[in-house]
């Protein structure tokens, strides 16, 4: 594309696996890129910065990274990211990095293991620690407006919804319906009325959903949160064995994607 094209804002998934990747599937990864082709990165899991570079978003344009939550597989490749950003040629570099409360610490754990080469010059680097509400990422001279939500995954488990030209897109990270019932309301109200959700569907029907979520139940969550769109992901191989689409079509009958590495979705 001409440089002085302007790009469509996209949403892009770099990685629709788990911690158990495959050879078609990688580690949770997504992308979110702007319209002037600077990214930033949302669970960067393992693979994400390559990932990333293979859609064309290369490391001098990662401009932040959105963590939800801290388990390995949705936040490894922020240090590699950090270590690559240590490269000379990338010492004018900004990088801001928001999360959850822990995030800070979560970097601090980081430059514990791996010394220096996890981290760069603090005046490169801002952290944000996120409570559940509104929030504004201003990154040079684009402005990114979001708004997080409390996901039952782990204690400290964000959601995301962020709006892009066109649409809002939700994405929920790990999350599951808790241990209150068949659905659980923070899932519904991240998606509710976003016209692309992103929602993960890790385990196989049968399973106990309190902390994941399986097909039928990513789906009756979409359904109840009237969104206009599905994008399923975040699949075990197990899961991915079964018949996905046809298991969510029973619950939402609304546009259904199953995610795979690589897909991008216009905002």
């Amino acid at each position: 594309m001409h440089p002085n094209v302007a790009r469509p804002v996209e949403w892009i998934v770099l990685g629709s696996g788990t911690a158990l990747p495959t050879a078609t599937r990688g580690s949770p990864g997504h992308l979110l890129r702007m319209a002037d082709g600077r990214g930033v990165l949302v669970d960067p899991g393992p693979g994400s910065v390559r990932a990333a570079a293979r859609q064309g978003v290369l490391l001098p344009s990662l401009r932040a990274v959105v963590l939800t939550h801290f388990h390995p597989d949705h936040c490894l490749d922020l240090f590699a990211l950090l270590f690559g950003l240590r490269h000379a040629s990338l010492s004018h570099c900004r990088l801001t990095v928001a999360g959850p409360v822990g995030t800070a610490a979560l970097l601090e754990r980081g430059r514990a293991a791996f010394g220096k080469w996890a981290t760069i010059a603090p005046e490169r680097l801002e952290v944000v620690e996120l409570p559940p509400g509104p929030f504004t990422l201003e990154l040079e001279q684009q402005r990114i407006e979001a708004t997080a939500l409390s996901m039952p995954h782990l204690d400290h488990s964000l959601g995301y919804r962020f709006r892009g030209h066109a649409k809002t897109i939700a994405y929920s990270g790990d999350t599951g319906t808790g241990a209150g019932g068949p659905l659980a309301e923070a899932p519904i109200a991240l998606g509710r009325g976003a016209d692309l959700y992103v929602l993960e569907a890790a385990l196989t029907e049968g399973s106990t959903t309190e902390r994941h979520l399986t097909p039928s139940a990513a789906a009756r969550i979409a359904a109840a949160a009237g969104v206009k769109e599905l994008v399923l992901t975040h699949f075990y191989p197990d899961t991915e064995r079964s018949d996905v689409r046809a298991v969510a079509r029973e619950h939402f009958l609304g546009t259904l994607v199953l995610g795979y590495d690589g897909l991008r979705l216009p905002l």
